[in-house]
């Protein structure tokens, strides 16, 4: 650098048209080390300059835009500044050069018992979304397991930091988590993925036979070859209950590390044996939790704001740490859901898959156990990693919509379909693996794909099976050929309308007076599969009696309706249930009893539209529209007491049909689609005992009664209620 360069002359730093520069220049030029520049200090100016302006007021270039102002850290503010007193907290080295962290070696068993708690405490934080660096890695014997030379402690820590390295595996395989979920980021932390695991098991194993060595000796029950077996610590009246707590302790970490190795194993085969050790967690858990008040926590153990040093830029987030009694209970919400898991070999077909993965999604589960489900569905390109995606479509074809096995052989065009339809699903089922709210949102730009697969590939492929088919005697001519698999898509992409309205009642979004135009639009789409499926239904059953031949009582046979499927039997319930619904609020909407509020800002059209946004772009299944609904709101034709019992005969009608599914001995309805049923039978029937008070309240001319939507009973379906 040359000298003009290291010398910055201090005309070139004056302010213009400023004269009190020239005063305080001879009293703060400073010399700084090495390029030793004269500097001007302004701090004086600012002072005065400042005192002038008015708050909210800044002085910036041009280039400083309000988006700049919006993404900028404002210096020196501790929420925002993740350099604000990161000058006293002390990095990994620096507690270990300054020797303020506790030797391993030199901790008490309730020290020790203190700190494995509260690890497993920041692990169940870490599944509930908060990053490493503010959980996990906020104790320091985390950062260098080789160093700790306490044989408990380091063989726990060990098995922590494998086992979360795993389950970051199959977040990360998955894809389906997003930042309030689940944090991917290490920040350069270090799990140690190089870990042999088998070195892990046997450190497990040998010090599980220490403790249980330590419990016998306490017990009484030593052999004479372990008679020197020493005690864990000097009072012999707690030992007992220490041995107790760590054995505990070691075992639920071994149980947890084995389990979730048992759950990635290919075409999962290792879920019986997971089952198994996951029922035999419990006990541990609960043996953990009586003994968590034995724990203590050292000092200069723990350092929970770390995360300034090492997650540089960005802002520091604060948290607030569990208490033990949410751990624990979170952490037997979590083995429940993957003892939930173990259980997905049962859900064998599309249909059952995709039922499941609404069960577990309703079940508020967190992203770790849905991206283990995810996995465990699909994995090596396959379901289950053996069944491939066609012949699993093909078997939801034949089965549920009753599409003729030989046009899959017939028809070479429709292996390509399957191919592209079996992307469209598994990138569905990613979705539906996701939290509510990242559902309802993706589930917008993935009914355009249905959409499109519908109107432009399934009608299409229709169009030249029935060129090919070219049936041709009159009854055929009567009844045309059904658009097999432009039903069967269509079926799919109104299962997700509905999905993506129903989740609105889980997720708050509607008000009470939008209930009933929601429901509206739901029982319209449930009317458009039935109706779908009746048709298969009817046609088959006609091509099969035009195959025998004819008889006298033919025609009567004919006119009996045609059997439906228990999946046509489940569309049934939920299509009459919800109608059922709509039909009591219309009638309390008529009585008075339910009242549309007035719109300052809007109208109910333009809220009709907002709420089914996402369904006006679609060309498939067409868009309901405002003249439509707008017709069912008039209510002058009707009266109440009719309306009433309608309402009553739908709800039934539907608990008609949930018997019928439930006491079906041939093909009893898998365990979730019980729960689901036995739920909506209690709506039927505190719904129909509501609409009888109802009907009585009418009678005797009450004054207006307050209407509530319970949703205890089921998620979707409500409870009407008048107090």
């Amino acid at each position: 650098m040359d000298k003009e360069a290291q010398t910055t002359v201090n005309e070139e730093n004056k302010l213009p048209n400023d004269p009190e520069v020239d005063e305080v220049k001879d009293n703060s030029e400073v010399v700084v080390q090495g390029t030793k520049p004269k500097w001007l200090n302004i701090t004086a100016f600012l002072d005065e300059v400042s005192a002038e302006m008015d708050s909210q007021k800044l002085i910036h270039t041009e280039e400083f835009t309000l988006l700049e102002a919006m993404s900028a850290l404002e210096i020196m503010d501790p929420k925002m500044d993740s350099g604000m007193y990161a000058s006293k907290i002390k990095t990994y080295e620096e507690v270990v050069q300054l020797k303020l962290l506790p030797k391993a070696s030199q901790l008490s068993v309730p020290q020790v018992i203190g700190i494995i708690d509260k690890l497993l405490c920041l692990e169940v934080m870490w599944f509930n979304g908060f990053s490493l660096a503010q959980t996990m890695f906020t104790c320091y014997y985390l950062f260098e397991p080789s160093d700790i030379d306490n044989p408990i402690l380091h063989s726990y820590v060990q098995t922590l930091l494998k086992r979360t390295h795993y389950i970051r595996d199959s977040c990360m395989k998955a894809e389906n988590y997003e930042e309030e979920d689940f944090s991917s980021h290490l920040f350069g932390l270090n799990l140690h993925p190089e870990i042999d695991d088998r070195v892990i098991e046997e450190s497990l194993k040998n010090i599980e036979k220490d403790l249980t060595l330590k419990q016998n000796r306490v017990e009484g029950k030593l052999n004479a070859e372990d008679a020197s077996v020493a005690p864990l610590q000097n009072e012999e009246s707690k030992e007992a209950d220490y041995v107790k707590a760590l054995n505990a302790r070691i075992k639920f970490t071994k149980n947890f590390f084995q389990i979730w190795k048992f759950l990635d194993k290919p075409e999962c085969a290792g879920l019986p044996a997971a089952s198994k050790l996951i029922n035999s967690t419990f006990p541990l858990i609960n043996t953990m939790k009586a003994t968590s008040h034995l724990g203590l926590l050292p000092d200069n153990v723990f350092e929970y704001d770390i995360s300034r040093r090492i997650l540089g830029g960005s802002p520091p987030r604060k948290i607030e740490q569990f208490s033990q009694e949410k751990t624990f209970q979170q952490l037997e919400s979590f083995f429940n859901h993957l003892g939930y898991l173990c259980n997905i070999k049962e859900y064998n077909t599309l249909y059952l898959i995709k039922r499941f993965f609404y069960e577990i999604s309703d079940l508020n589960t967190t992203s770790v156990i849905r991206s283990k489900l995810f996995n465990l569905v699909y994995h090596q390109g396959k379901f289950f990693g053996k069944f491939s995606m066609v012949d699993t479509l093909k078997e939801n074809a034949t089965n549920l919509f009753q599409i003729p096995k030989v046009y899959f052989t017939k028809y070479k065009l429709i292996d390509s379909f399957l191919s592209e339809l079996g992307k469209v699903h598994i990138r569905t089922l990613r979705v539906t693996a996701m939290n509510k709210a990242r559902q309802r949102r993706k589930y917008t730009r993935l009914l355009e794909e249905w959409s499109i697969i519908t109107s432009e590939v399934a009608d299409n492929i229709d169009a030249q099976i029935a060129a090919g088919e070219n049936p041709k005697s009159k009854v055929d001519t009567q009844q045309p050929l059904p658009h097999y698999f432009g039903i069967w898509v269509l079926d799919s992409t109104l299962g997700i309308m509905i999905r993506y309205l129903q989740l609105g009642f889980d997720l708050e979004l509607y008000n009470p007076h939008e209930y009933f135009m929601i429901f509206w639009y739901i029982d319209n789409l449930y009317s458009q599969r039935t109706q779908s499926h009746y048709y298969i239904l009817e046609y088959n059953e006609k091509s099969v009696k035009r195959g025998k031949k004819k008889q006298a009582n033919n025609a009567k046979k004919l006119k009996k309706p045609p059997k439906m499927t228990p999946y046509q039997i489940e569309l049934q319930v939920e299509q009459t249930l919800c109608r059922a619904i709509v039909r009591f609020i219309a009638a309390l909407l008529m009585s008075g009893k339910i009242k549309e509020p007035e719109h300052k800002f809007g109208s109910t059209e333009s809220l009709f539209y907002r709420r089914f946004q996402p369904f006006q772009r679609l060309g498939t299944p067409r868009p309901y529209v405002w003249q439509q609904y707008k017709q069912t709101l008039d209510f002058s034709k009707l009266k109440v007491d009719e309306v009433l019992d309608g309402a009553k005969d739908s709800f039934g009608l539907c608990k008609t049909h949930i018997e019928k599914l439930l006491n079906n001995k041939e093909k009893p309805p898998s365990p979730v689609l019980a729960k689901e049923l036995k739920n909506m039978l209690r709506v039927c029937i505190a719904n129909t005992v509501q609409l009888t008070l109802t009907k009585s309240t009418n009678k005797h001319k009450n004054p207006a009664s307050v209407v509530t939507f319970d949703f205890s009973a089921h998620r979707f379906f409500p409870i009407l209620t008048l107090k």
